[in-house]
């Protein structure tokens, strides 16, 4: 694999402070505050974040945030490696936790780092491909986007829970009695507590659609969803301009909204980039009328 499509992540080998120090066990100035701790436990839930986004996600400045993250480095808490910034020249640093932030998350007894901690690998280990990081931060991207207009609007999202959490292995209710597993980008559940499930789509393979169609489908016709939600989620389709990163012209958004109407997609809606990078939130039914997002989803 070139060395261009993958990211290289810079690791603090001789962190400035010990975990004694930050866990405020000793006296030092160097302790944890409430917003680190709000830091690392994202970057557990979402795997990777930039300042920027950090910055919208907290309404921060940016300047903050971005001391903040590198004051977490220089702990060996995070882990960060360069990014191209996309059509501005110069990289963009973007941030994981580290072995020893998942240490800290897991003695302050997060409940998600107590659950993961036989299998939890660091995503600067596990995790450095260019175009994954690209996909991880995309959805970021269109989730921020979806929590600052909800909140502008009176009604903010309650909650953001990642690709990990919010994912479900379920059997479906058919003869065949056969097991699937679903995990959504992300789960963003709103105010009345309905669940979005936002996808966000890069590749454009159309397969990968399609399959993503049919078993979500399986889980919401099956009433599986009723174990975990009180009510009915909808599938939020993310897909950026052009025809993905694999040049697949059926899977641009036109020809996703063409394939979910022949698949019998249920509870989608898809979103262009102009829905949530320019404010227009227009988005398409499974059945390819045009809709407002917030209308839609009644929020």
């Amino acid at each position: 694999m070139a060395q261009t499509e993958m990211v290289q992540w810079h690791r603090q080998s001789t962190p400035l402070v010990t975990l004694d120090d930050i866990m405020g066990l000793t006296a030092h100035r160097s302790t944890l505050t409430d917003m680190d701790i709000r830091i690392l436990e994202a970057l557990l839930r979402y795997n990777f974040m930039t300042a920027a986004q950090a910055s919208r996600l907290w309404e921060a400045p940016l300047r903050t945030m971005d001391h903040r993250l590198k004051r977490l480095f220089q702990w060996g808490l995070v882990n960060r490696g360069p990014l191209p910034r996309a059509g501005q020249g110069g990289r963009e640093l973007v941030y994981a936790l580290s072995r020893r932030g998942f240490d800290v998350l897991r003695r302050l007894e997060n409940p998600l780092a107590v659950d993961w901690t036989d299998d939890w690998q660091p995503k600067s280990e596990t995790g450095s491909r260019r175009l994954s990081i690209l996909h991880e931060l995309g959805r970021n991207e269109v989730c921020i986007a979806i929590a600052e207009t909800a909140a502008a609007r009176g009604k903010p999202i309650v909650d953001w829970e990642g690709s990990r959490e919010g994912g479900q292995k379920f059997v479906s209710l058919g003869s065949s009695q056969e097991w699937h597993r679903i995990y959504p980008d992300a789960v963003l559940i709103l105010p009345n507590m309905q669940p979005l499930f936002v996808e966000y789509e890069r590749s454009g393979r159309d397969s990968k659609f399609q399959k993503k169609i049919r078993t979500f489908r399986t889980y919401l016709v099956s009433n599986q969803w009723q174990s975990r939600y009180p009510r009915e989620p909808w599938v939020v389709y993310a897909v950026p301009a052009g025809t993905g990163t694999q040049g697949v012209l059926g899977g641009s958004y036109g020809g996703m909204i063409a394939q979910a109407g022949m698949m019998g997609a249920r509870n989608y809606l898809l979103l262009d980039e102009e829905a949530w990078t320019q404010g227009t939130w227009l988005a398409t039914r499974g059945d390819g009328s045009v809709v407002n997002f917030w209308d839609a989803i009644g929020l």
